[in-house]
């Protein structure tokens, strides 16, 4: 007995349902292969436009595929590229530090690169552990541990991972010295590495140039980073 006959003797055309064609067609991939008649009788309306048999609409829906493919195989290389860059310009600013030899010349050098790369309008860097030395408390960028501003940016320096988006005023005010409107969002690095407890924050006029959905990872190695040139600059704790 061929295929044919066994489909008719055990199938009620009646009772089928679409599972239980998907599942015989499943279990018989070549039914539709030794039946071209049926094949080209085969109608897909509205799944691929002009389709007129099944044929052409599985040659469409592979074109589809394949299409996803490339793309995806576009986003990874561009993806790639751009992890590539932000590696060498990490690599930079690393080198850049490291040639620093006071705080000032540490915080100068992040102003600079972290406008530059980013595009920003503004950056901000905030210290919140007393300095190795007292005449260093004059640099804006140290702040005590108990002053308005820590608090204020206590949800972001608790979450321990760079947080991107909208700026509020109030984070404008403690971050800026202003509630500039015309800064929109924000990347805010909290730089809790070690025993260092502080943020670097870099802004936009663009509302869109930081995103909540922006990858993170090349913002927390710039935090080890930043964190690493500040340390040695700070006050021992364990000094008596």
């Amino acid at each position: 007995m061929n295929r044919d006959n066994q489909a008719k003797q055990h199938m009620d055309p009646a009772a089928l349902s679409a599972a239980d064609v998907c599942a015989f067609l499943q279990a018989n991939p070549g039914f539709l292969t030794e039946h071209p008649g049926l094949v080209a009788e085969l109608k897909v309306p509205h799944a691929c436009g002009d389709a007129a048999s099944f044929l052409e609409y599985q040659a469409e829906v592979l074109r589809d595929h394949n299409r996803g493919l490339r793309r995806k195989i576009q986003e990874l290389v561009a993806n790639a590229k751009t992890n590539e860059m932000l590696s060498s310009r990490l690599h930079q600013l690393t080198l850049k530090l490291m040639g620093s030899g006071d705080p000032e010349s540490v915080f100068s050098v992040l102003r600079h690169v972290l406008r530059k790369e980013f595009d920003a309008d503004a950056v901000a860097i905030r210290i919140f552990d007393p300095p190795r030395r007292e005449d260093h408390l004059n640099l804006p960028e140290f702040a005590l541990a108990d002053s308005a501003s820590r608090r204020a940016l206590s949800n972001i320096l608790s979450s321990m991972r760079p947080v991107c988006g909208r700026i509020n005023g109030g984070q404008r005010v403690v971050l800026f010295g202003s509630d500039d409107a015309e800064l929109c969002s924000a990347a805010m690095i909290p730089l809790r590495s070690g025993r260092v407890d502080g943020l670097v924050a870099v802004a936009s006029a663009d509302k869109d140039r930081f995103r909540p959905n922006m990858g993170t990872d090349f913002l927390r190695g710039l935090g080890e980073v930043v964190a690493h040139a500040v340390s040695p600059y700070l006050a021992d704790p364990t000094a008596s």
